[in-house]
């Protein structure tokens, strides 16, 4: 399916974050979507709007459909990934973001 004919939930209430939307969209040109989103059988997201907007802005035009029953937990299988040395490197991300958070914060405040 292209991601372009999934459909943005227009009653979605979870505004999101700017700093959500910056980890997010740095999640994805870092590791490469690994992800899901939930779609209902017409393609209106159901869960994972931001993730597809992200999705979109990294070029990414594939969506993979797993057709489910609700009754499974569908997992995600990286290739090539490793869970220690994405930790490590998440660790690093969210201390950057604090720390560009924080130089805002006191910029802001001068």
């Amino acid at each position: 399916m292209k991601i372009s004919e999934l459909i943005q939930d227009d009653r979605n209430l979870n505004l999101g974050t700017e700093r959500g939307r910056e980890l997010l969209e740095r999640s994805i040109q870092e590791y490469g979507a690994g992800r899901s989103i939930l779609i209902d059988r017409n393609g209106r997201i159901i869960s994972g709007n931001k993730t597809v907007l992200a999705a979109i802005k990294e070029g990414i035009v594939e969506v993979e459909v797993v057709e489910s029953t609700g009754k499974e937990l569908i997992a995600v299988l990286r290739i090539g990934c490793s869970l220690q040395g994405i930790v490590q490197q998440w660790k690093l991300l969210w201390i950057t973001s604090d720390m560009e958070l924080f130089a805002r914060a006191i910029l802001r405040s001068t």
